[in-house]
């Protein structure tokens, strides 16, 4: 399995609820997508601004494949113009089985 861990922090003045919104729309496409085996929105309520995204996939295919939807596709680079810092994606292979 592929793990894609995203940290970021938002900008100051961004309606943070707004964005919000977008991830978790973003998440609920996810979890509908056969190849996506979890997928995960924190936010970090000492840090409000700062969240984490992150999604695992079966295999380097399938997270191929859900990289190119539209939801996972469009959100990403959204996000990127709406941070403070770079983003801090950490991929990495899973051993074992999450269920």
């Amino acid at each position: 399995m592929i793990r894609l861990n995203i940290i970021f922090m938002l900008k100051d003045g961004l309606n943070l609820q707004e964005r919000f919104d977008i991830i978790n729309e973003s998440v609920v496409k996810s979890h509908r997508d056969k190849d996506n085996v979890s997928c995960t929105f924190i936010r970090i309520l000492q840090i409000p601004r700062r969240k984490l995204f992150g999604e695992t996939c079966q295999d380097q295919k399938a997270f191929e494949k859900h990289s190119a939807v539209a939801h996972f596709s469009s959100v990403v680079p959204n996000i990127v113009f709406q941070t403070v810092d770079r983003l801090k994606i950490d991929q990495f292979k899973l051993l074992g089985d999450l269920k």
